[in-house]
């Protein structure tokens, strides 16, 4: 696939009818939020949509906070002071990369990470960042963390991974796993792969944990396609309980 061919597939992609009431149809708008490995995902959306007419990419993402550490920056705060025109269609979602840190909740103490504590605290942070965006009547995709150089740093990475793909599975969100996205064939760390064209080239930077922006045009690309396919259904009785805050 050569260079020249990418925004073609993407616009077939896009442009393709919608079968259920609940695909979006282009132009739309794109909302980002999260840390820094959110701004390389919504920079690498902006390249991926940039010859896609009437399409737009709000990046909202702020590299070096967490949902952990709202004293510094509240992410809670900020996504519900958000207001979505009429064109935003999809909220995407990446955290994570900063999140191990403690809890210092408003009533005091500390929560130390992994917790029983810490986790109920993270879950609810996270249910009610989705119930935002959800009552904003905006599709969401909720991006997880990738495999890392590290392996305790990815052991950390892939717990959070299950409080996010537990939670956004009671909401209705879409919950898009990106663990291997960029692996060798068994699944293992890489920082070389094949780019979108086909060609070997550096996915990773040297941290282990960011992507080069090759390598988040390959997850962008991913999240235009789920972009497109029809949301998840949540079960009546999971969305009447998600509705009355019991979903953390």
């Amino acid at each position: 696939m050569t260079r020249f061919s990418i925004p073609l597939l993407l616009f077939t992609l896009l442009a393709a009818p919608a079968h259920a009431t609940d695909e979006i149809q282009p132009p739309a708008e794109v909302v980002v939020f999260g840390d820094s490995q959110a701004q390389g995902l919504a920079a690498g959306l902006q390249r991926a949509l940039r010859h896609m007419r009437g399409w737009k990419v709000d990046n909202r993402t702020k590299p070096g906070t967490a949902i952990t550490q709202d004293h510094t920056y509240d992410w809670q705060a900020v996504i519900a002071a958000y207001k979505p025109d009429e064109h935003v269609t999809t909220a995407v979602l990446m955290f994570g990369g900063n999140d191990r840190m403690p809890i210092h909740p408003a009533s005091g103490g500390v929560m130390r990470f992994r917790t029983p504590a810490w986790q109920t605290e993270y879950r609810a942070r996270v249910a009610a960042i989705l119930h935002t965006l959800s009552a904003d009547k905006l599709r969401i995709i909720w991006v997880s963390d990738p495999i890392c150089r590290d392996d305790a740093y990815s052991a950390d990475m892939d717990y959070l991974n299950g409080l996010y793909k537990d939670v956004v599975a009671r909401t209705g969100a879409t919950y898009f796993d990106i663990w291997t996205a960029v692996a060798d064939p068994s699944g293992k760390f890489i920082a070389y792969g094949p780019a979108l064209d086909g060609t070997t080239q550096r996915l990773r930077l040297d941290d282990g944990i960011h992507f080069t922006p090759t390598g988040y045009d390959i997850l962008a690309a991913k999240v235009l396609q789920l972009m497109t396919a029809p949301a998840p259904k949540l079960e009546k009785s999971a969305k009447a309980e998600y509705a009355k805050g019991a979903v953390n």
